[in-house]
């Protein structure tokens, strides 16, 4: 099997403690170059993680013969730039998510790879997970049933807003850049592309926005519609609850099921519920075949 030859731009987190030990795994991929802007920080990653060579800037990794195709986990508004210069440069890319901050600079990223004959990908790796997989298969053969419904949420908590780039306006942060685009991207996997989206969010201090509610419309036929509602939020505050990542796929084949509720006596009893259950998770696998497991409850901690 013939190995790509592989660059990295930047020192980023997101890239130093996952994708790059990911493309170091990989048994057709083969790390061969990392750069900073800092000669320093460039040399110091390559010792850690084992990477050949280390090149002080941007241009002279580009400018490297070897290298095949480059990873880019460089901040949101650095994307559009440097995946240019490097379909330029020849070399394929692998661009951190959110692909670019409007859709004329996506359209001119991939117009520009396409003129050079380079690939393009926005890195969201959860669309290879197996279990994503699975649920994208299920989806298109109608497994699921008569999709209505995906409700997606994606939050999380920071605790030094003004350390964390993700609050940067100028480096494209927020909440929907950051998180959100994964909710929206589940929801076209599942039903496609929308014809109308509506989206209200609150705008904190910092000049980004902290919280994103969106719902867009999927008309699926003459007389019925799907409908994709997905939230997104980086909290300030420590102490605010809620699940870190969840999607839900309501189908027709939901059915009303009996639950038990307390009574203003506080005795139990029994009433309707509509509760959403298409599949049993039994009917999930993981890479190994095994039945999926669901994972415990998460919550931000004060």
């Amino acid at each position: 099997m013939r190995s790509i030859r592989w660059g990295v731009l930047g020192v980023a987190n997101i890239g130093v403690r996952t994708v790059i030990p990911a493309i170091q795994r990989a048994p057709n991929a083969r790390l061969i170059a990392i750069a900073s802007r800092t000669p320093a920080r460039a040399e110091d990653a390559a010792r850690r993680l084992g990477i050949p060579r280390a090149h002080g800037s941007y241009e002279a990794l580009l400018a490297d013969p070897e290298v095949e195709a480059v990873y880019i986990p460089l901040p949101n508004s650095l994307h559009r730039e440097w995946t240019i210069r490097c379909a330029e440069a020849g070399k394929h890319v692998l661009c951190e998510k959110p692909l670019a901050l409007t859709a004329r600079e996506a359209e001119e990223m991939a117009a520009a790879c396409r003129q050079h004959g380079v690939a393009l990908m926005e890195a969201f790796m959860y669309r290879f997970h197996p279990r994503t997989e699975r649920v994208g298969r299920l989806a298109a053969d109608g497994a699921l049933g008569d999709v209505r419904m995906v409700r997606a949420a994606f939050t999380f908590a920071v605790r030094e807003p003004d350390l964390n780039i993700r609050f940067r306006r100028d480096l494209g942060g927020g909440a929907l850049y950051d998180v959100g685009c994964y909710t929206i991207n589940v929801s076209r996997m599942v039903l496609g592309e929308p014809e109308l989206a509506f989206a209200a969010g609150r705008v904190g201090d910092h000049g980004v926005d902290e919280q994103v509610e969106r719902s867009c419309a999927l008309p699926v036929g003459a007389w019925r519609s799907s409908t994709a509602v997905s939230s997104c939020r980086g909290a300030k505050s420590t102490r605010w609850l809620a699940p870190r990542r969840a999607c839900r796929c309501l189908t027709r084949s939901c059915r009303a099921r009996p639950t038990r509720r307390s009574t203003s006596r506080g005795a139990p009893s029994q009433g309707p519920r509509r509760s959403p259950a298409p599949i049993s998770p039994s009917a999930w696998s993981s890479a190994s075949g095994r039945p999926w497991q669901p994972a415990p409850r998460r919550h931000c901690r004060p």
